[in-house]
């Protein structure tokens, strides 16, 4: 048991003006000791912060009177000092009772916390440009990049959620990144001969899926975690083209395509809380088999909020580049980047 979980409880059974801020909202309570130097880890956060209120109250009024006149301070982070009042107490006994105590408190939370999953869903907004690049022939023929306003106009619908689920070191994670896009009458002029012009309606779309399992060494979700499973691309869309090559003269045709690419998918997150508050989250991963090759890196800092940091508003940004499998002399890639912003939802 860490000596400071020690120095909060017996601080928290021998004040009452401590304990009723606690119970009222333990998180700010705990984010500010944690501000004066009291050093927890995340496990002993979460399970102090899940602590009953009314255990800690039924603890206090089960002390001896002489015991609850007794306070406890740090004169330096990490240090306890036992100071008593008019009764002699001696510090052993009195540290003794204190490491009883935590040990029944965050011992129940700590069982019962370990047979549950925890959940969180993050729907998110990634408003990102997209690349593309076309050789043939290792001769560049098209490179050009679209910004992320101009998609937003022929935006139909998107889908943009991330869900992951952990108990102990092993977890799953489900990532969507689905956009749908569509433009109307868009007139083109034909070289000449024949001349004339191609009006054409489009609907296009993309899906990102990843789906896969997470592995945290220390089951704390701090620190290094490695992610494996697969990545699932999908392109499709339908052309409406109607060619006008002299008044009165229309030809129509339409087309359509739909590629789906499964890659497999190996990555490794580092996760850095630097108070109860606020949380940093960098994240590396490549696959392959569908693709040549598909990487991505990003980085979101997070601001939790409400009791027990239950939400969180993350922001941050994230790139993607997606190598195609060469078709012939055909090579093409396409890169997505762009700011992430969502908000956390965990239980």
């Amino acid at each position: 048991m860490h000596k400071n979980v020690e120095t909060l409880i017996g601080r928290l059974a021998t004040n009452s003006t401590l304990r009723r801020r606690f119970a009222a909202s333990p998180a700010a309570v705990l984010a500010e000791l944690s501000e004066q130097g009291l050093e927890l880890t995340s496990i002993e956060i979460a399970a102090l912060a899940a602590t009953d209120p009314e255990a800690l109250h039924s603890f206090a009024g089960a002390l001896d009177r002489r015991l609850r006149k007794t306070t406890l301070n740090e004169t330096e982070p990490g240090d306890n000092v036992m100071k008593t009042r008019a009764h002699r107490i001696t510090r052993r006994t009195a540290r003794a009772s204190l490491a009883i105590a935590a040990a029944l408190l965050l011992g129940g939370a700590a069982e019962a916390g370990a047979s549950d999953w925890k959940w969180s869903v993050t729907p998110y907004v990634w408003a990102t440009d997209m690349g593309v690049d076309v050789s043939i022939d290792d001769r560049k023929v098209v490179d050009e990049k679209i910004a992320f306003n101009d998609l937003l106009e022929d935006v139909d619908a998107v889908a943009q959620v991330h869900v992951e689920a952990q108990r102990g070191a092993h977890g799953v994670m489900f990532d969507l990144f689905d956009v749908r896009l569509s433009e109307d009458d868009n007139r083109v002029a034909l070289p000449v001969p024949p001349g004339g012009e191609a009006v054409l309606s489009s609907e296009s779309g993309m899906t990102v899926l990843e789906v896969g399992g997470i592995y945290d060494p220390h089951g704390d979700q701090q620190g290094f975690a490695f992610l494996y499973g697969t990545r699932i691309l999908q392109q499709r869309a339908e052309i409406d083209a109607r060619f006008e090559l002299a008044p009165g003269t229309s030809i129509a045709r339409g087309y359509e395509t739909k590629d789906t690419l499964y890659d497999g998918l190996v990555g490794v997150r580092y996760t850095r809380r630097f108070s109860p508050r606020w949380i940093y989250q960098m994240r590396v991963d490549a696959s392959t088999g569908g693709t040549e090759l598909t990487w991505s890196a990003g980085s979101t800092l997070a601001y939790a909020l409400g009791k027990n940091g239950r939400y969180a508003v993350l922001a941050g940004y994230r790139r993607m580049v997606v190598d195609f499998k060469a078709d012939g002399s055909l090579d093409a890639d396409m890169t997505l980047s762009g700011f992430v912003t969502g908000l956390r939802t965990s239980f």
